[in-house]
């Protein structure tokens, strides 16, 4: 399913990923955990002195947890409305 995402290696910046990183509400740690390098390969990556090895992987990543995210958040946000207007 997600392997027909198609990502430019050269796409993924360490500002995106340290963007998306914490639009997600992730560590360092977190991240690392969930493609197998330590917090400290992510924190070279964003800092723009280390290549991103995996943009692919970390694209399928933050796509996978994204809709997941946001469905939370809405469905947080439409509780909230019917309470108020109750």
């Amino acid at each position: 399913m997600l392997s027909n995402i198609r990502v430019d290696r050269n796409f993924l910046s360490g500002a995106d990923l340290r963007h998306k990183r914490l639009r997600l509400g992730w560590s360092r740690e977190q991240l690392g955990h969930q493609i197998g390098v330590d917090a400290d390969t992510i924190a070279l990556w964003e800092g723009g002195s280390l290549a991103i090895s995996c943009p692919a992987v970390l694209e399928q990543i933050f796509h996978s947890h994204e809709p997941a995210r946001y469905a939370a958040r809405h469905s947080e946000t439409e509780e909230l409305f019917h309470v108020r207007t109750r």
